[in-house]
């Protein structure tokens, strides 16, 4: 059978010319570097997209143990005051002094036994003080408050990028004592610097003060920036409720190993707490440029009975 071939002459339109083959190899190259383009646009903007489902945290209630303002002692007082524990000053006497040097210099072990006799002499007053360890007045758990079992550390070798991290966590600094009758705050100190006064009496939030260093001399530049004196005085952190919420869950995640803790209740997780004698916070960069804590070590003790 055999083949037809057609040898007609082909339009010239209809041929594929050089410019044809050209334009062809341009576009497509086109094409792929601006899919190469839109791939490394993706990888560069992907540190600022969060695609993480967040977990939710639980409310943790503790209500700790401490004395409030009343005098340390080794039980607890169920009298009223006696005489020599009210407020009114009274000169003592040249033999009461000399009683008292007597006292000073005696043994512990008689020194223990005056203390003894004196709580039940009619003469002196039978209060006991309080033997509860320092902190706001409360009949709670033992468990060590945060403020003395916490540690925060920053990473940041800048008074800027300090006052970066310090403003995304809305935690405020303040200057307490030194003359000054009330407590001077400031924060959100990189949108423009709030500062204000209150009562160190109406305070609620817990406090952290920093050791020496960086990181304390960089706080008190930051309250000069706010016209606030520090000279003489004790410079705090203090952290808001929403952060302390967090720092407790974070400690909570740390010690049961458990990345959801949202369904704990309050009997199984004032146990872990009461183990914890030590959490230690550090800071780092999460994804979209923000910063977080989050728990670097923890020690723990022998749960006391209660």
């Amino acid at each position: 059978m055999g083949r037809y071939i057609d040898d007609r002459p082909v339009d010239e339109r209809l041929k594929v010319r050089t410019y044809d083959k050209v334009t062809s190899w341009l576009i497509s190259l086109l094409i792929l570097l601006g899919a190469a383009d839109g791939l490394m646009f993706l990888l560069w903007i992907s540190p600022l997209l969060t695609w993480e489902a967040t977990v939710a945290d639980t409310m943790i209630e503790i209500e700790y143990l401490g004395r409030g303002d009343h005098a340390e002692g080794y039980a607890r007082d169920k009298e009223p005051p006696g005489a020599e524990e009210l407020e009114e000053f009274m000169e003592p006497e040249v033999e009461m002094l000399l009683e008292a040097v007597t006292d000073v210099v005696s043994s512990t072990a008689a020194a223990y036994d005056s203390l003894s006799n004196n709580a039940t002499a009619k003469a002196v007053g039978t209060g006991q003080g309080d033997n509860r360890p320092p902190g706001p007045l409360g009949d709670g758990v033992p468990v060590i408050p945060p403020w003395e079992r916490w540690e925060l550390k920053y990473v940041t070798t800048t008074v800027d990028a300090y006052a970066e991290q310090l403003d995304q966590f809305k935690i405020e600094l303040g200057a307490i004592g030194g003359g000054y009758p009330q407590v001077d705050y400031a924060g959100n100190f990189t949108k423009g610097i709030k500062k204000y006064k209150g009562k160190g009496s109406a305070e609620k939030r817990i406090y952290f003060t920093s050791a020496e260093g960086n990181l304390e001399r960089y706080e008190r530049q930051l309250l000069a920036r706010a016209g606030i004196p520090t000279s003489g005085r004790i410079v705090v952190q203090f952290i808001p409720k929403e952060l302390e919420q967090r720092l407790l869950n974070l400690e909570l995640r740390y010690a049961t190993k458990k990345d959801d803790v949202s369904k704990m209740t309050k009997e199984e997780y004032i146990p872990v707490f009461l183990k914890i004698a030590k959490t230690i916070f550090s800071v780092r960069r999460a994804r979209g440029g923000k910063y977080e804590f989050y728990v670097t070590g923890q020690r723990y003790r022998d749960p006391p009975k209660y």
